[in-house]
């Protein structure tokens, strides 16, 4: 089973998902809070699988309700036979949108997970699930607000990365959850840089500090 993914995974996930550009929303099916998108895209069927923490394509063709929730009856009246024109991340968050001609299908990927139907100003026309917060609601006819950014590490300068490691927590730990890089691609950071991860920031040197920048801007290249 896929764990859930972390920003860095979702940033390559929607690379993969950029060969959906193009081709056409066929059908959607629904089960709990799961979404599942076939798509006619480059002379083949996919199907685009939306959960909680997760967005990936599946050949794995299941069956979906017999009579599917009212949610997803909605997304077929907006959707159904819409070409996608454009599959992104916004900023570094776990946040997707799907752009149709019409629509944006906002898959909010992070907790318990939404998936956000947006005219194309950035109004909500249907939320899977209404919700409020102090500082935004998503619910029918408001205008979509997206949560408190995270830090984007291809946005940290040198200055600003050394000031961000300087802590007494151990440094694969401070980059993993503060840097929504994931336990896995912290390690993996750690390791390029040759920097020991158990290490609290405060006690790495420049050199250090400079390494592990270049090691996470690194996770960022095509070659992984």
């Amino acid at each position: 089973m896929m764990e859930e993914m972390n920003s860095l995974d979702v940033h390559y996930a929607v690379k993969e998902l950029k060969s959906l550009q193009g081709g056409k929303i066929q059908k959607i099916y629904q089960r709990d809070r799961r979404l599942r998108v076939q798509v006619y895209a480059q002379g083949d069927n996919y199907d685009l699988i939306l959960e909680p923490g997760k967005i990936y394509i599946s050949r794995y063709d299941r069956k979906g309700p017999k009579k599917p929730p009212n949610f997803c009856m909605f997304l077929r009246k907006h959707l159904r036979n819409e070409t996608i024109r454009e599959v992104k991340q916004h900023k570094f968050d776990r946040i997707v949108e799907i752009h149709t001609e019409d629509s944006i299908l906002v898959c909010e990927l992070f907790g318990k997970g939404n998936f956000i139907l947006l005219d194309r100003d950035g109004n909500i026309v249907q939320p899977l699930e209404v919700q409020k917060w102090s500082e935004r609601k998503v619910a029918p006819d408001e205008k979509y607000k997206y949560p408190p950014p995270g830090k984007d590490p291809r946005r940290l300068g040198s200055r600003e990365f050394g000031r961000f490691v300087n802590t007494d927590r151990e440094i694969v730990r401070k980059i993993a959850r503060d840097l929504n890089l994931g336990g896995r691609w912290a390690e993996e950071a750690c390791f390029r840089a040759g920097v020991e991860k158990s290490k609290p920031g405060e006690e790495m040197d420049d050199g250090e500090i400079n390494q592990l920048h270049k090691g996470i801007n690194s996770l960022f290249s095509n070659d992984l």
